[in-house]
Protein backbone atom coordinates (compact mmCIF):
# COMPACT_ATOMS: atom_id res chain seq x y z
CA UNK A 1 0.00 0.00 0.00
CA UNK A 2 1.17 3.49 -0.70
CA UNK A 3 0.07 7.19 -0.43
CA UNK A 4 0.88 10.68 -1.04
CA UNK A 5 2.70 12.75 1.34
CA UNK A 6 2.73 16.53 1.50
CA UNK A 7 6.20 17.50 3.36
CA UNK A 8 5.98 21.06 4.99
CA UNK A 9 9.30 22.90 3.63
CA UNK A 10 10.88 25.26 6.07
CA UNK A 11 10.14 28.60 4.73
CA UNK A 12 7.67 31.15 6.04
CA UNK A 13 5.98 33.03 3.60
CA UNK A 14 4.92 36.56 4.17
CA UNK A 15 3.76 37.91 0.81
CA UNK A 16 2.21 36.42 -1.77
CA UNK A 17 5.26 37.15 -4.37
CA UNK A 18 7.25 34.75 -1.86
CA UNK A 19 5.39 31.77 -2.66
CA UNK A 20 7.75 29.36 -4.86
CA UNK A 21 5.53 27.18 -7.27
CA UNK A 22 6.07 24.10 -8.76
CA UNK A 23 5.27 20.50 -10.06
CA UNK A 24 5.67 18.82 -6.58
CA UNK A 25 4.46 21.91 -4.43
CA UNK A 26 1.49 22.60 -3.23
CA UNK A 27 -0.14 25.38 -0.62
CA UNK A 28 -1.73 24.42 2.06
CA UNK A 29 -4.13 26.01 5.02
CA UNK A 30 -3.03 25.06 8.28
CA UNK A 31 -6.93 26.44 9.07
CA UNK A 32 -8.87 24.04 7.24
CA UNK A 33 -6.62 21.64 6.29
CA UNK A 34 -7.02 21.84 2.51
CA UNK A 35 -4.43 21.75 0.29
CA UNK A 36 -3.99 23.23 -3.44
CA UNK A 37 -1.65 22.81 -6.60
CA UNK A 38 0.75 25.53 -6.60
CA UNK A 39 0.56 25.44 -10.27
CA UNK A 40 -3.64 24.14 -10.73
CA UNK A 41 -4.83 24.57 -14.20
CA UNK A 42 -8.94 26.35 -13.07
CA UNK A 43 -8.67 28.50 -10.38
CA UNK A 44 -9.28 27.01 -6.84
CA UNK A 45 -9.06 27.48 -2.95
CA UNK A 46 -8.98 25.85 -0.41
CA UNK A 47 -12.57 25.22 2.15
CA UNK A 48 -12.54 27.69 4.13
CA UNK A 49 -11.45 30.47 1.69
CA UNK A 50 -8.05 31.08 2.85
CA UNK A 51 -6.03 29.99 0.51
CA UNK A 52 -7.32 30.69 -3.09
CA UNK A 53 -5.46 30.77 -6.54
CA UNK A 54 -6.94 33.03 -9.46
CA UNK A 55 -5.70 31.28 -12.68
CA UNK A 56 -7.05 34.10 -15.12
CA UNK A 57 -5.41 36.55 -13.16
CA UNK A 58 -1.87 34.63 -12.31
CA UNK A 59 -2.85 35.76 -8.33
CA UNK A 60 -2.26 33.67 -5.73
CA UNK A 61 -4.57 34.83 -2.40
CA UNK A 62 -3.78 34.41 1.20
CA UNK A 63 -5.90 35.70 3.54
CA UNK A 64 -3.84 34.69 6.38
CA UNK A 65 -0.23 33.65 5.87
CA UNK A 66 -0.15 32.21 9.73
CA UNK A 67 -2.26 29.86 8.66
CA UNK A 68 -0.50 29.17 5.22
CA UNK A 69 2.91 26.62 4.53
CA UNK A 70 3.98 25.70 1.49
CA UNK A 71 4.46 21.92 1.19
CA UNK A 72 6.17 19.33 -1.15
CA UNK A 73 4.73 15.88 -2.99
CA UNK A 74 7.26 13.72 -0.91
CA UNK A 75 8.42 10.42 -3.04
CA UNK A 76 5.49 7.71 -2.30
CA UNK A 77 6.61 5.71 0.75
CA UNK A 78 4.95 1.75 1.19
CA UNK A 79 3.50 1.05 4.68
CA UNK A 80 6.09 -1.13 5.72
CA UNK A 81 7.64 -2.33 9.62
CA UNK A 82 10.84 -0.56 9.04
CA UNK A 83 11.68 3.63 9.55
CA UNK A 84 12.75 4.64 5.11
CA UNK A 85 15.09 7.27 4.80
CA UNK A 86 14.14 10.21 2.33
CA UNK A 87 15.99 12.12 0.59
CA UNK A 88 16.88 15.60 2.92
CA UNK A 89 15.72 19.00 1.91
CA UNK A 90 18.06 22.24 2.13
CA UNK A 91 17.75 22.49 6.29
CA UNK A 92 18.21 18.90 7.29
CA UNK A 93 20.75 16.32 7.66
CA UNK A 94 18.61 13.41 7.88
CA UNK A 95 14.94 12.51 7.58
CA UNK A 96 13.36 8.90 8.14
CA UNK A 97 9.84 8.11 7.77
CA UNK A 98 7.30 5.50 8.83
CA UNK A 99 3.91 4.71 8.25
CA UNK A 100 1.94 3.31 11.10
CA UNK A 101 -0.58 1.54 8.99
CA UNK A 102 -3.94 2.78 10.65
CA UNK A 103 -1.96 5.07 13.35
CA UNK A 104 0.07 7.93 12.47
CA UNK A 105 2.25 8.95 9.84
CA UNK A 106 5.75 9.96 11.11
CA UNK A 107 8.50 11.98 10.03
CA UNK A 108 11.76 12.37 11.99
CA UNK A 109 14.50 15.07 10.72
CA UNK A 110 17.97 16.39 12.11
CA UNK A 111 17.50 19.76 11.14
CA UNK A 112 20.49 22.33 11.06
CA UNK A 113 19.35 25.18 13.67
CA UNK A 114 22.43 27.84 13.55
CA UNK A 115 25.70 26.23 14.34
CA UNK A 116 24.01 22.92 15.75
CA UNK A 117 20.96 20.59 15.12
CA UNK A 118 17.18 20.07 16.25
CA UNK A 119 14.96 16.83 16.00
CA UNK A 120 11.83 17.75 14.20
CA UNK A 121 8.92 15.46 14.43
CA UNK A 122 6.09 15.91 12.05
CA UNK A 123 3.35 13.04 13.20
CA UNK A 124 -0.03 13.20 11.20
CA UNK A 125 -3.39 11.24 11.04
CA UNK A 126 -6.00 10.68 8.42
CA UNK A 127 -8.24 12.90 10.46
CA UNK A 128 -5.23 15.82 11.37
CA UNK A 129 -2.60 17.80 10.05
CA UNK A 130 0.65 17.34 11.07
CA UNK A 131 1.66 18.03 14.85
CA UNK A 132 5.10 19.36 14.50
CA UNK A 133 7.37 19.57 17.88
CA UNK A 134 11.20 19.96 18.27
CA UNK A 135 13.63 18.83 20.59
CA UNK A 136 16.53 20.71 22.45
CA UNK A 137 19.03 22.23 20.78
CA UNK A 138 22.19 19.88 20.08
CA UNK A 139 25.76 21.24 19.28
CA UNK A 140 26.90 17.89 17.28
CA UNK A 141 25.46 15.95 14.36
CA UNK A 142 26.24 12.70 15.91
CA UNK A 143 24.11 13.97 19.13
CA UNK A 144 21.50 14.75 17.60
CA UNK A 145 21.77 11.45 15.30
CA UNK A 146 21.40 9.37 19.10
CA UNK A 147 18.20 11.58 19.47
CA UNK A 148 17.13 10.50 16.14
CA UNK A 149 17.72 6.40 17.03
CA UNK A 150 15.87 7.02 20.40
CA UNK A 151 12.70 9.01 19.42
CA UNK A 152 12.86 6.11 16.39
CA UNK A 153 12.92 3.43 18.86
CA UNK A 154 10.21 5.61 21.35
CA UNK A 155 7.64 5.73 18.03
CA UNK A 156 7.82 1.40 17.93
CA UNK A 157 7.43 0.81 21.67
CA UNK A 158 4.45 2.79 21.94
CA UNK A 159 2.70 2.29 18.64
CA UNK A 160 3.91 -1.55 18.54
CA UNK A 161 3.69 -2.46 22.13
CA UNK A 162 0.55 -4.86 23.17
CA UNK A 163 -1.78 -2.90 25.21
CA UNK A 164 -1.79 -4.39 28.47
CA UNK A 165 -5.10 -4.04 30.35
CA UNK A 166 -3.92 -6.49 32.97
CA UNK A 167 -4.30 -3.40 35.74
CA UNK A 168 -7.64 -2.40 34.79
CA UNK A 169 -10.17 -3.38 37.47
CA UNK A 170 -13.65 -3.06 37.66
CA UNK A 171 -15.06 0.51 38.75
CA UNK A 172 -17.05 -0.32 42.26
CA UNK A 173 -18.04 3.78 43.07
CA UNK A 174 -21.45 5.12 42.51
CA UNK A 175 -22.10 5.75 38.50
CA UNK A 176 -21.46 9.66 37.60
CA UNK A 177 -24.62 11.56 37.23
Amino acid sequence: MTRQRLVPLPIVVTDESEAPRGADLYYRCRACQGSISSQPADSVGCACGNVSIEVDYHRLVVRDFGRFEVVRRAPEVATTDTWTQLPPNALDVEVVHKNFGDGPDVTIAIRRDGDGFVLQTSAETRTSGPNVTTSERTSTVDEARSKLVEECEGWDRDMDAPLDLSALRPYEGEPPN
